[in-house]
């Protein structure tokens, strides 16, 4: 049995580089979502649509096509939500508070995203900046 003496730390400094191409399907919502449209994949088998589209269907396990792409109407419903405090460490940006949230878009089978605020109703606003609101 080991001495609790015995145990001995090393600092060490990593860096790690990611090399992530989009898929098809995360292009193809990029794409439209600059068009202001939200677009989704519908399962042909269970009818469940994805938004953004992943190409298959996780709980039917067949892909879903391009022609299964549908357009969702830009409202949902809040699904659930928390306040994130920001801890404070270096390099941090955020200072105030902020509302994540899953939101279920109408027409959509699962919910999705990130949302500020936290009204029970969701509208997409479309913002033409190069910059999110404050």
């Amino acid at each position: 049995m080991s001495d609790e003496n015995d145990d001995k730390f090393m600092k060490q400094v990593v860096s790690v580089e990611y090399d992530m191409k989009p898929s098809p399907e995360q292009v193809a919502y990029s794409k439209e979502l600059a068009q202001h449209r939200i677009v989704g994949q519908q399962c042909p088998q269970c009818r469940l649509t994805y938004v953004p589209g992943n190409g298959y269907c996780p709980i039917c396990a067949v892909a879903i096509g391009e022609d299964r792409r549908i357009e969702l109407e830009p409202r949902g419903t809040i699904t659930s939500f928390t306040v994130v405090e920001p801890v404070q460490y270096k390099g941090q940006q955020e200072k105030s508070p902020y509302v994540v949230a899953a939101i279920l878009l109408d027409g959509a089978g699962v919910a999705l995203g990130h949302a500020y605020g936290g009204a029970a109703q969701y509208f997409a606003m479309w913002v033409v900046s190069d910059r999110m609101p404050d």
